[in-house]
């Protein structure tokens, strides 16, 4: 992998690392809010899409590490 592509491969797993740190947040307010206008469905939608997030970024780092050591 060259420098470039390996430059824009580790952006791509920072920007996966904030669309998780958002979606943490937005489970975070769900779960306090005052209204109490979640439902366990919204939660369990929130922390599927989580999971998935962070096997992926999971893998790409992996990937990023064995191409570039």
């Amino acid at each position: 992998m060259n420098k470039k592509a390996q430059n824009d491969y580790i952006i791509d797993i920072f920007q996966d690392f904030c669309e998780i740190e958002s979606l943490m947040k937005i489970l975070k307010d769900s779960v306090n809010n005052e209204n109490r206008l979640f439902s366990l469905t919204d939660i369990e939608n929130t922390l599927e899409i989580l999971i998935t997030k962070m096997t992926n970024t999971n893998f790409s780092l992996n990937k990023y590490i064995n191409s570039s050591f």
